[in-house]
């Protein structure tokens, strides 16, 4: 079974790739303010993030409509809230998860999904123009914004 807890903690700098972005849950950071809002460096911002920054929730993430999980490439949480994201987090687990994404669904299933429409995937809703609704728009994976020549892209992504 992959997700017992750890028998040691797992030093940020040892983790390769998504990983990472784990340690944002360590309960050493707090000069932050309450809340922090992530972005993954992918994420093209296409319109006012003021919802996204003041959003009543504890813990708001993306739907994964591909797989039961999570799409963690735009978070809003508590700082501090949830440091059993990281301290239960361990080198077995990311043997056993394909991301940190599986790991975050298993940690706060009943996390507040973004309203429809905010946030949205290249693939599914913006590869032609990007929806009025938009906040910003995630490049899962691949394309990167820099390697689709979508003519929307060059006005929002520097």
């Amino acid at each position: 079974m992959c997700l017992t807890r750890p028998v040691h903690q797992l030093p940020a700098e040892n983790l390769a790739g998504w990983w990472n972005k784990l340690s944002l849950f360590r309960d050493d950071i707090t000069d932050v303010g309450s809340h922090m809002l992530y972005f993954d460096l992918d994420v093209v911002i296409t319109g006012s993030i003021d919802p996204l920054l003041f959003y009543d929730s504890d813990f708001a993430i993306i739907d994964n409509p591909y797989t039961p999980s999570f799409n963690s490439s735009i978070m809003r949480f508590k700082t501090g809230a949830r440091p059993d994201i990281w301290t239960d987090f361990s080198e077995k687990i990311a043997k056993c998860l394909p991301g940190d994404q599986d790991w975050l669904a298993i940690k706060v299933p009943d996390a507040d999904l973004w309203p429809e429409g905010w946030c949205v995937l290249f693939r599914l809703h913006a590869t032609q123009s990007v929806p009025q609704a938009a906040r910003a728009v995630c490049f899962s994976w691949r394309p990167n914004p820099d390697d689709y020549p979508a003519g929307w892209i060059k006005d929002f992504w520097h």
